[in-house]
């Protein structure tokens, strides 16, 4: 509640300050382009006075907020606003009405008190300025009529008039305006509870994101396990949806390579790629078998994932041979690198992971299939997540940076290592998209056959 009140007490004095400048640059062009002594001298100090108050309002100076500096200022400000109805002609100056601006911005103090303070506060000005007129203490002067009287036809009635006319309009007005900013003021502090609350959430969320973030680095290698490896991933947000990860089988030597997308971003889609990693390293022996992992991960996350679904692919390489054996759910084929050759490895039949049990695709002859590729050494396989390549791209010839990058960029990277031709597809993919930051989450892994 301390910053609503600060917020609106800034607001008040500002609309104060501005009233006041309004005023003090009108009545100072009035008096300039009348060329007169004493008002001129006056209208100037108001003048100054209020580009002073208006600094200290922005720079929330201490003084402005003392009860006494409150009251000060309506004593101060309602002499100022009688003398210039005073030398303006008094009872007939059209500057009278002066009185009911004052008044209302002395009404958007925070208490009744400071407008009917300034009610009273010129009532009483006004009425010693006409009782000294009266009896010819001062004489009744006009300024900028150029006229000094030394008595004035002041009657009972016309004072009466003027006094009930000034004192019922101000009260009507004072009134008017400190409900408004009651209004204004309960509005508000509706609006900045409702506002605390969502910073509240909003911080809540970003701790949830920022936890989400450190698990999901755990989650991913922190470092690629072989020299002829490299991979990166660029997650949309500050949690993303696709998941890699190498198995290393010591007896065998052969490479385990996971790649997969869960559909959507942020934490939930980071949930489910804990839940991947968490299977597998559940699997056991059945991570030698691409398709039965894939049977394994699809029987386990099959309704337990709601709309999402997860595409993958999982590749074992066998160094011995140059062999990869892999199993696919929806997953983009990977591309090989031969020479000048782009060869996209056949996609085999399986569906997404979650959006079907095993028994239906069994049944459908949509279950996971083990494919065998034989490489040469020195090629190159590029996997990665659909994020890369469905990326536009600001070029006439290509739909998306998959096009590009099968016409432009692999077929010259044979010559590259693992760790260029990635570096060469993130430039590229950010220089052709024109983004730091991209539509969907990417990923991308690179391995030189040896």
């Amino acid at each position: 509640m301390i910053m609503v009140e600060s917020f609106l007490t800034r607001e008040k004095y500002r609309f104060n300050y501005v009233a006041r400048l309004s005023w003090s640059l009108i009545l100072f062009t009035i008096v300039v382009y009348n060329f007169k002594g004493i008002l001129l001298i006056l209208s100037t100090s108001y003048l100054v006075y209020s580009i002073l108050w208006a600094i200290a309002v922005e720079l929330d100076a201490p003084l402005i907020h003392y009860q006494n500096t409150r009251y000060i200022r309506i004593t101060f400000d309602a002499f100022f606003y009688t003398m210039v109805i005073y030398l303006t002609g008094g009872i007939n100056s059209f500057l009278l009405l002066s009185y009911i601006l004052f008044i209302m911005m002395a009404s958007l103090y925070t208490t009744n008190r400071y407008g009917i303070y300034a009610i009273v506060i010129c009532m009483i000005y006004y009425n010693a300025m006409l009782a000294m007129i009266y009896y010819n203490i001062i004489p009744s002067v006009n300024i900028l009529a150029n006229e000094i009287q030394s008595s004035v036809a002041i009657t009972t009635t016309s004072v009466m008039f003027t006094n009930f006319i000034l004192i019922l309009v101000s009260v009507i007005l004072h009134r008017i305006t400190y409900r408004l900013y009651f209004k204004l003021n309960e509005k508000t502090n509706e609006l900045q509870t409702e506002r605390n609350v969502l910073k509240k959430w909003n911080e809540l969320i970003e701790q949830d994101l920022n936890l989400a973030r450190k698990i999901q680095i755990k989650l991913i290698p922190n470092k690629d396990p072989y020299p002829f490896i490299h991979s990166l991933y660029v997650p949309m947000e500050a949690v993303g949806g696709d998941f890699y990860d190498f198995i290393e089988f010591k007896e065998s030597k052969d490479i385990g390579i996971f790649v997969s997308d869960v559909s959507g971003h942020g934490v939930h889609a980071a949930f489910i790629t804990s839940m991947i990693k968490t299977l597998i390293l559940q699997a056991g022996v059945i991570r030698n078998n691409p398709a039965e992992l894939l049977r394994y991960l699809n029987k386990m996350l099959y309704g337990i994932t709601a709309d999402n679904f997860i595409t993958a692919f999982y590749g074992i390489y066998n160094p011995l041979n140059h062999s990869i054996t892999y199993a696919s759910a929806g997953h983009n084929p990977p591309y090989v690198i031969s020479g000048r050759n782009i060869i996209q490895l056949n996609k085999s039949k399986g569906i997404p992971l979650a959006l079907e049990n095993n028994d239906y695709l069994f049944s459908r002859g949509k279950d996971y299939k083990n494919v065998t590729y034989g490489m040469n050494s020195d090629d190159r396989i590029v996997l990665y997540t659909d994020g890369l390549i469905e990326e536009h791209v600001d070029d006439d010839h290509y739909k998306n940076f998959g096009e590009l990058m099968r016409q432009e960029i692999l077929p010259y990277a044979q010559s590259y290592s693992s760790k260029e031709i990635i570096d060469t597809l993130y430039t590229s993919l950010k220089k052709k998209s024109g983004k730091e930051h991209f539509n969907d989450d990417v990923c991308i892994i690179c391995m030189e056959i040896h």
